[in-house]
């Protein structure tokens, strides 16, 4: 649906609204992926040829279409039945989050829904241990009880742990130990002959929460010290660091850290962090910080494996203990740097929502609601692109659910859990809203050319988008330069100057890699024109901003070719150490692979930074990265089919070498 507006555009007439309106139905009918595209296009077609009463009827029709989904609790229960998992899951996260928030008869509704009928959690193990802990802390001892009545595996694969927990917290030690009691028997009945040392962990923690503490601590050294004895199965040690790591969660969750503080085999850097937290919120901050500055060391990670984002996150916890309030703000707005940086949108969603749940923590409820709403629109706006049909949910999805209802954000958590449960359809319904918002900054476009009025200009303001909002000011500044308008030319340039002064805070945004980069463009482009007045203090202010966004993208081509644009144009504006400075910067970046998330293409940025260092005049440079470009070639072209990616991939950078950089769309190729 992306490239139905050229079609739109050809000839002196575009596609008619109601021609548009007769498409549009039959592609809903057939349940065409982002069908409301074709509004969008055909109001924008119409627009560019001045037809504005057409352009705003199709305007009209893709507004209400965007305002057409409401969701209520029992509305979901279409889905029971056709996605039991996914929507017993979902339902539970909001009965966890309504009464994590204190609201219990909210939470007991979301569970009555579950009820209507045999629960679906009976049927899954992980699914019924959540259903158990919930009535449990709800003090419901026979459902809670109940929920796990089928469960006849070990411990370590059921969870039945928590329900055992959770009933003593309640009080109801009989029930809890009574569970205990049935988690022995399951080891034996799988033909264990003596209780495995993860299991006696799990005991451990169950025998600490159900009043005797003392004999959970001797319980949980020997398991320790039995796990760490391991002679490994494989050279990987796989399994048995598994076993480690569950058995340092279940200790952890005590709040008994005496035995996992010493760092030693087996460690796990993403549990030492939460360590690091709790030692901090116990009292010893400092020590916990000290630990922190040894892991940095120790463990300097990688965006992939998330410890640099979980690392921030848990030094802001450690630092808000210690009142450090300015420095904690820092740490948040590198995780958010590093989330909203992410290459595909699950990641970003998932970054948004740790640092949503670490706000929590720090009881910033409103900016954690703000956060996990923004994780939650991360999703759906992307379900409507194709990129969010191939896996529906993830265990991190659900946890989106659960904080808005934490945060009481109810209406939010359920659109949430629809998007989740209709993928295609909730998302087309968020992201329609955008559309809309261009189609009339067409609308305002196509009338300023009639009638150069400065307040139709206003429109372009409202878009989400910054590269798209940066493009249409451009526009509007090309169309008052045409109409020799000196009052038009003078409120755009304004307006302009107004989104260079704003770029650290637009840049925040989380947006994809590729719309980062046209968003660094598009503001490059403006420098490099010398189009605005603007002092040179404030141009280099801009473009080292430019700089610091295109650095945070390291896991894609975007951010060594964005970098490369940016010592073109430093070049341009006469900064020739700075331009110097970025293309060696550059060069580097550029020798590293890339690999897309959509497609096995293995991308190379050479040639775009080559086009770049050529036209800043820099051939040497040009000539050696042309040269690097080159050894991407296979040395025999003996199997087209495995090498076409490869081919496809150097012909394409050489096209950008020669010709200058190509934008991709949203799935790159």
């Amino acid at each position: 649906m992306e490239s139905v507006l050229p079609l739109f555009l050809v000839g002196d007439s575009p596609v008619s609204a109601d021609k548009a309106m007769s498409y549009f139905n039959f592609a809903k009918t057939e349940q065409v992926p982002n069908a409301f595209r074709i509004l969008e296009n055909a109001a924008i077609a119409q627009a560019r040829h001045g037809n504005i009463q057409e352009a705003a009827q199709l305007a009209e029709i893709l507004s209400a279409e965007a305002n057409a989904g409401t969701v209520s609790l029992s509305g979901l229960r279409v889905f029971k039945d056709k996605q039991p998992g996914l929507y017993t899951s979902v339902m539970l996260a909001l009965a966890e989050g309504r009464l994590d928030r204190g609201d219990t008869a909210a939470a007991r509704e979301a569970l009555g829904e579950l009820e209507q009928s045999e629960p679906y959690f009976l049927k899954e193990t992980q699914l019924a241990a959540r259903a158990g802990v919930l009535y449990a802390r709800l003090g419901e001892t026979d459902k809670a009880v109940g929920a796990v009545r089928n469960i006849t595996r070990p411990i370590f694969q059921s969870g039945m742990d928590g329900v055992a927990v959770a009933l003593c917290k309640a009080n109801r030690y009989d029930a809890g130990q009574a569970l205990a009691e049935k988690i022995v028997e399951l080891e034996k009945a799988m033909g264990f002959k003596i209780i495995s040392s993860i299991t006696k962990a799990k005991l451990a923690k169950i025998a600490f929460f159900c009043g005797n503490p003392e004999k959970a601590k001797t319980d949980f050294v020997d398991a320790l010290t039995i796990a760490n004895d391991f002679h490994c199965s494989t050279d990987s040690c796989t399994k048995e660091y598994r076993y480690i790591k569950n058995m340092k969660l279940d200790v952890l969750a005590t709040g008994w850290l005496e035995p996992i503080w010493q760092r030693g085999r087996f460690e796990d850097p993403l549990i030492s962090l939460k360590i690091a937290v709790q030692r901090a919120e116990q009292g010893d901050a400092l020590a916990a910080l000290a630990r922190l500055d040894e892991l940095a060391a120790i463990y300097p990670g990688n965006h992939g494996d998330g410890f640099p984002h979980l690392f921030a996150l848990a030094k802001a916890q450690v630092l808000a203990v210690l009142g450090r309030n300015s420095e904690m703000e820092t740490e948040l707005a590198t995780a958010r740097s590093i989330a909203v940086n992410y290459d595909h949108h699950r990641r970003r969603a998932r970054g948004l929502l740790e640092i949503a749940e670490t706000l929590l923590k720090l009881k910033q409820t409103d900016k954690a609601q703000v956060y996990a709403k923004e994780a939650a629109n991360e999703l759906a706006k992307n379900m409507s692109t194709g990129q969010g049909q191939f896996v529906y949910s993830t265990p991190g999805d659900e946890g989106i659910v659960k904080l808005l209802a934490q945060t009481g954000a109810d209406t939010d958590a359920l659109h949430t859990a629809w998007s989740f449960l209709e993928p295609d359809r909730h998302g087309q319904l968020v992201d329609q809203k955008q559309p809309r918002q261009k189609v009339l900054t067409e609308i305002a476009l196509a009338q300023f050319k009639q009638e150069p009025n400065t307040q139709l200009l206003e429109a372009i303001s409202k878009i989400e988008s910054l590269s798209d909002r940066m493009n249409s000011w451009r526009q509007a500044l090309t169309i008052a330069a045409s109409l020799e308008n000196d009052e038009g030319q003078d409120f755009v340039k304004s307006a302009l100057r107004g989104e260079l002064q704003n770029l650290p805070e637009s840049l925040k945004a989380s947006m994809k890699p590729s719309d980062r980069r046209q968003a660094i463009h598009s503001s490059a482009t403006l420098l490099q024109a010398h189009t605005l007045v603007i002092d040179e203090a404030q141009k280099l202010s801009v473009i080292q901003e430019l700089a610091e966004s295109a650095r945070a993208m390291t896991e894609n081509q975007y951010g060594a070719k964005a970098l490369c644009e940016l010592a073109y144009t430093a070049h341009a504006i006469r900064q020739p150490a700075l331009a110097s400075a970025w293309f060696e910067e550059a060069k580097t970046r550029a020798d590293k692979k890339y690999y897309s998330y959509n497609f096995p293409i293995e991308e190379s940025p050479l040639g775009a930074c080559a086009y770049w260092a050529k036209t800043a005049g820099n051939t040497e440079l040009a000539n050696t990265l042309a040269a690097e470009l080159q050894k991407l070639m296979p040395e025999k072209l003996d199997n087209i089919a495995s090498q076409i990616h490869t081919l496809l991939n150097v012909a394409i950078a050489y096209a950008e070498y020669e010709k200058g950089e190509i934008f991709w769309a949203e799935y790159g190729r």
